[in-house]
Protein backbone atom coordinates (compact mmCIF):
# COMPACT_ATOMS: atom_id res chain seq x y z
CA UNK A 1 0.00 0.00 0.00
CA UNK A 2 1.41 3.22 -0.93
CA UNK A 3 1.62 6.55 1.45
CA UNK A 4 0.05 9.53 0.28
CA UNK A 5 1.75 12.28 0.44
CA UNK A 6 -0.23 13.82 3.25
CA UNK A 7 0.42 10.57 5.40
CA UNK A 8 4.27 11.38 4.30
CA UNK A 9 4.44 14.87 5.48
CA UNK A 10 2.46 13.49 8.60
CA UNK A 11 4.92 10.89 9.20
CA UNK A 12 8.38 13.56 8.25
CA UNK A 13 6.62 16.42 10.65
CA UNK A 14 5.96 13.29 13.76
CA UNK A 15 9.46 12.22 12.79
CA UNK A 16 10.89 15.85 13.29
CA UNK A 17 8.95 16.38 16.35
CA UNK A 18 10.64 13.24 17.85
CA UNK A 19 13.53 13.99 17.26
CA UNK A 20 13.49 16.99 19.13
CA UNK A 21 11.64 16.10 21.95
CA UNK A 22 14.79 13.44 22.18
CA UNK A 23 17.28 16.34 21.73
CA UNK A 24 15.79 18.49 24.37
CA UNK A 25 15.40 15.67 26.68
CA UNK A 26 19.25 14.92 26.36
CA UNK A 27 20.45 19.00 26.66
CA UNK A 28 18.35 18.78 30.11
CA UNK A 29 19.62 15.39 31.15
CA UNK A 30 23.26 17.23 30.33
CA UNK A 31 22.49 20.60 32.06
CA UNK A 32 21.05 18.19 35.46
CA UNK A 33 24.63 16.29 34.97
CA UNK A 34 26.78 19.65 34.33
CA UNK A 35 24.82 21.60 37.98
CA UNK A 36 25.83 18.05 39.48
CA UNK A 37 29.29 18.26 38.78
CA UNK A 38 29.58 22.03 39.78
CA UNK A 39 28.78 21.29 43.01
CA UNK A 40 30.91 18.52 43.63
CA UNK A 41 34.27 18.88 44.82
CA UNK A 42 37.61 16.52 44.73
CA UNK A 43 38.11 15.27 48.28
CA UNK A 44 41.84 16.96 48.11
CA UNK A 45 39.90 20.47 46.78
CA UNK A 46 37.87 20.43 50.14
CA UNK A 47 40.60 18.78 52.54
CA UNK A 48 42.69 21.71 51.26
CA UNK A 49 40.40 24.48 51.73
CA UNK A 50 39.21 24.05 55.33
CA UNK A 51 42.71 23.08 56.64
CA UNK A 52 44.48 25.47 54.44
CA UNK A 53 44.98 27.55 57.22
CA UNK A 54 47.22 25.01 59.37
CA UNK A 55 49.85 25.10 56.62
CA UNK A 56 52.94 27.34 57.39
CA UNK A 57 51.95 29.61 54.12
CA UNK A 58 49.17 31.29 55.73
CA UNK A 59 49.25 33.61 57.75
CA UNK A 60 46.72 34.74 61.01
CA UNK A 61 45.07 37.14 58.80
CA UNK A 62 43.98 34.25 56.24
CA UNK A 63 42.43 31.91 58.87
CA UNK A 64 38.71 31.35 58.19
CA UNK A 65 35.92 33.49 60.22
CA UNK A 66 33.87 31.64 62.81
CA UNK A 67 31.63 29.29 61.40
CA UNK A 68 28.20 28.12 62.53
CA UNK A 69 27.41 24.77 61.52
CA UNK A 70 24.07 23.70 60.69
CA UNK A 71 23.01 19.25 60.07
CA UNK A 72 20.28 18.84 57.24
CA UNK A 73 19.47 15.21 56.32
CA UNK A 74 23.18 14.60 57.26
CA UNK A 75 25.06 17.53 55.42
CA UNK A 76 26.37 19.81 57.09
CA UNK A 77 26.43 23.53 55.64
CA UNK A 78 29.02 26.07 57.31
CA UNK A 79 27.93 29.68 57.53
CA UNK A 80 30.35 32.70 58.09
CA UNK A 81 27.99 35.22 58.12
CA UNK A 82 26.88 35.95 62.23
CA UNK A 83 24.12 37.54 61.12
CA UNK A 84 22.41 35.31 59.19
CA UNK A 85 23.44 31.94 61.18
CA UNK A 86 21.58 33.97 64.49
CA UNK A 87 18.44 34.59 61.83
CA UNK A 88 18.38 30.89 60.83
CA UNK A 89 17.85 30.06 64.53
CA UNK A 90 15.03 32.05 65.19
CA UNK A 91 13.32 30.20 62.58
CA UNK A 92 11.16 26.80 63.36
CA UNK A 93 13.25 23.66 62.81
CA UNK A 94 11.34 22.44 60.00
CA UNK A 95 11.71 26.25 58.08
CA UNK A 96 15.10 26.32 58.73
CA UNK A 97 15.67 22.82 57.29
CA UNK A 98 13.96 24.04 53.98
CA UNK A 99 15.30 27.12 54.00
CA UNK A 100 18.66 25.25 54.20
CA UNK A 101 17.71 22.60 51.42
CA UNK A 102 16.52 24.98 49.00
CA UNK A 103 19.28 27.92 49.15
CA UNK A 104 22.08 26.01 50.31
CA UNK A 105 21.30 22.32 49.26
CA UNK A 106 19.91 23.41 46.03
CA UNK A 107 16.96 20.99 45.95
CA UNK A 108 14.17 21.54 44.16
CA UNK A 109 10.73 22.00 46.08
CA UNK A 110 9.12 18.85 44.84
CA UNK A 111 12.23 16.86 46.41
CA UNK A 112 11.56 18.91 50.12
CA UNK A 113 8.27 18.57 49.80
CA UNK A 114 8.96 14.72 49.31
CA UNK A 115 10.89 14.46 52.02
CA UNK A 116 8.55 16.64 54.42
CA UNK A 117 5.40 14.72 53.24
CA UNK A 118 3.88 17.77 51.90
CA UNK A 119 2.86 19.18 48.69
CA UNK A 120 5.08 20.98 46.47
CA UNK A 121 2.86 24.41 47.21
CA UNK A 122 2.92 24.01 50.87
CA UNK A 123 6.68 24.06 50.41
CA UNK A 124 6.14 27.47 48.43
CA UNK A 125 4.48 29.53 51.33
CA UNK A 126 6.38 27.94 54.03
CA UNK A 127 9.63 29.29 52.03
CA UNK A 128 8.04 32.27 51.36
CA UNK A 129 6.97 32.86 55.27
CA UNK A 130 10.45 31.95 56.53
CA UNK A 131 11.73 34.42 54.34
CA UNK A 132 9.72 36.82 55.07
CA UNK A 133 10.52 36.40 58.97
CA UNK A 134 14.08 36.11 58.52
CA UNK A 135 14.13 39.15 56.80
CA UNK A 136 12.68 40.82 59.66
CA UNK A 137 14.89 38.72 61.76
CA UNK A 138 18.02 40.49 59.72
CA UNK A 139 16.56 44.15 60.09
CA UNK A 140 15.73 43.84 63.88
CA UNK A 141 19.32 42.57 64.18
CA UNK A 142 21.29 45.43 61.39
CA UNK A 143 19.37 48.03 63.72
Amino acid sequence: MKNTAYQVSVQCIHDAYCKMVIRNAAYAAIRKLKRKWEKESSLEDLMFEKNAWLTADFKEKDRPKKEFDFMVRGLSIELENEALAVALLQLAETDREMILQYYFLHYSQAEIAQHCGLSRSAIGRHLQSALKQLKMELKKDHQ
